[in-house]
């Protein structure tokens, strides 16, 4: 919900001033898994208007003994969350190890796996107004709280504490894996292990001390596709933090951290156009749903979260997250939400939609580090 101008992170701006130059964009369209990368849509392959023998002769029938081979982008993606036995399985749901999706291993890291007061879900359809599913049947929830009421609610603004339960995780003056706080130069990758984005460091306070409770993670780790040259994902991020949250401490703030390891890039992929991660203090916050002395939020209601988790709160739209990888590579993806100086007031985070594409949507203004924006309805 902070208003600044849009810049680079610290780590960012550093190898970019280096590698390229150019204004960041936010408009332009996309479909959820990347832009039109001129698909020949009569199916042969060869862009022309003819019988599928490529050489735009309508006139012959079957191919050529000389026909190049078919171009394979985009890449092929048929949903898998619906069929039985995978509706529980998380990289299924987010729409990875269904066709060319490569084969994701991983899982739950930290966190209350199971029971009643598990802090992960799948859910089957939407999620009030604001949140459809994005790819298959299903997404994912993750909350530092129980899941059980996120999808239709209400959470309540105090939370529910999971010190004590099995796997329930919380930090003092150090970061939960994988996150790392130093900023490395990152031109042609990282020098060193740390954040190339320098948004992690800003949740955490080293002079005074912080506290992270009720952490609850999601590591996965894979190979691109051979023709990959984009990895994308989507995210949304809503909090309880708000509206007592803008009057306290921004060190309270719970947050939403996406950790990605490649060839070309190691540290948070997910922060806002001023350099924030993703909290109740991000520029992406734009459903609020509660009035609060410090915001001017017009009515103050967001009739998009009523019914679910999110209501009464303030939280993101669905965001969309590109990040460069190189063909062939393993990736490693790792979404991390934790509640900040305080176990109580808990946030939620949705996951849908990871896969890859061949090219860049239009809306990307460079090739070289991740970018994020709203996903247009």
């Amino acid at each position: 919900m902070r208003n600044s101008n849009q810049f680079l992170p610290l780590g960012l701006a550093l190898s970019f001033a280096l590698a390229c130059s150019g204004n960041v964009e936010s408009d332009g369209s996309t479909s959820s898994f990347g832009a039109d990368t001129g698909t020949d849509f009569t199916g042969d392959g060869d862009g022309d208007p003819g019988n599928g023998d490529g050489d735009g002769d309508p006139g012959e029938t079957g191919p050529e003994p000389d026909m190049a081979p078919q171009d394979t982008c985009p890449l092929t993606h048929i949903p898998c969350d619906g069929m039985a036995g995978n509706q529980d399985d998380v990289k299924k749901v987010l729409g990875l190890n269904c066709t060319n999706d490569g084969n994701f291993t991983g899982g739950y890291g930290y966190g209350v796996t199971s029971g009643e007061l598990s802090q992960v879900a799948t859910w089957g359809g939407d999620i009030g107004e604001a949140y459809p599913t994005l790819e298959g049947e299903r997404m994912l929830i993750l909350s530092t709280g129980p899941t059980a009421n996120v999808p239709y609610g209400p959470v309540e603004d105090f939370g529910t504490p999971l010190v004590g339960q099995p796997g329930a995780a919380e930090f003092h003056n150090e970061l939960p894996e994988p996150l790392l706080a130093n900023i490395p130069l990152c031109l042609n990758g990282p020098a060193e292990a740390g954040d190339c984005s320098g948004t992690v460091v800003k949740v955490m306070d080293e002079e005074a001390g912080f506290d992270i409770f009720d952490v609850v993670s999601l590591e996965l780790t894979g190979p691109v596709p051979d023709e990959a040259k984009v990895l994308m994902i989507h995210t949304a991020f809503g909090s309880h933090d708000y509206p007592e949250h803008p009057l306290i401490d921004p060190k309270y703030a719970d947050f939403l951290i996406l950790w990605v390891e490649s060839e070309g890039w190691m540290g948070n992929a997910l922060f806002d156009p001023g350099g924030l991660p993703i909290s109740i203090e991000s520029e992406f916050i734009t459903y609020v749903d509660a009035p609060n002395p410090e915001t001017e939020c017009g009515p103050c209601e967001a009739p998009e979260l009523w019914n679910t988790g999110f209501a009464g709160g303030a939280a993101t739209p669905w965001l969309q997250t590109t990040i460069p990888v190189t063909p062939g590579e393993i990736v490693s993806i790792a979404m991390v939400l934790a509640d900040g100086g305080t176990a109580y007031r808990d946030s939620i985070a949705l996951a849908d939609g990871i896969g890859f594409d061949c090219e860049f949507p239009d809306w990307v203004p460079d090739q070289v580090f991740p970018h994020t924006r709203i996903l247009p309805n």
